[in-house]
């Protein structure tokens, strides 16, 4: 009979359990990852696109505010209306740390693009101070980091069967932001800054999986 060691390890902050011997060798990363494959099959990444707004211009997932303004909101073409998603979104520039991501009703646009993320039909995250807007008032939510800086994630972890809305800062997720959320939503962010890009980031199945069911990855305590 063949010997057999178990040892573990550390990958990527998680840590791995693996059986050796000359025939057999476990690694429930793997197993893990091919079980969130296998899920995704069934719920597929959300292929989004940002919707065709003065102002942007758009290239494949990647957007840029062209021109100055006060505040601009574009949301996706697509809406959100059932199953429960995590989007990635990764900040590509920010001339002043100005930037609010959320998500907005198809009303939100009825008095035109020209406000940021708030109102009765706007619910965001403003980056640099950590609070969040919501009919035209705000509340604290993660600590002030200025995080609008450039190469901050910013994830979306959006739950349409229970209509809740939590956000993930740099791959920590934040206690939940929104709740009672409306029954079709759209992406969105606002920017005012001439040159401020963002883009949506491809997010592997295994990710998606921990994000959606909070396994293996690192969160907030809800703020008192």
């Amino acid at each position: 009979m063949s010997k057999r060691k178990t040892v573990s390890t550390i990958f990527n902050g998680d840590v791995i359990f693996k059986t050796h011997d000359s025939e057999f060798d476990f690694d429930i990363h793997k197993m893990a990852n091919s079980f969130a494959s296998t899920i995704s099959f069934f719920a597929p990444q959300l292929d989004l696109h940002w919707k065709d707004t003065t102002g942007f211009t758009i290239e494949n997932k990647v957007l840029k505010l062209s021109a100055q303004y006060s505040w601009i909101t574009v949301r996706t073409e697509e809406s959100i209306a059932s199953g429960v998603h995590y989007i990635e979104l990764q900040v590509i520039l920010s001339q002043e740390n100005a930037f609010l991501v959320g998500v907005v009703t198809k009303d939100f646009f009825n008095k035109g693009s020209n406000a940021y993320i708030t109102g009765e039909h706007g619910y965001g995250l403003y980056l640099p101070d950590g609070q969040l807007y919501n009919k035209d008032t705000w509340k604290p939510y993660t600590t002030p980091t200025n995080n609008a800086a450039k190469d901050t994630k910013v994830g979306l972890i959006l739950n349409m069967e229970d209509h809740t809305l939590a956000f993930v800062l740099n791959d920590i997720i934040q206690p939940q932001a929104f709740s009672k959320l409306p029954n079709e939503l759209y992406i969105a962010v606002s920017v005012i800054h001439k040159g401020d890009t963002i883009r949506f980031n491809e997010v592997d199945s295994y990710k998606r999986f921990q994000m959606t069911h909070g396994i293996g990855v690192k969160s907030e305590p809800v703020k008192k």
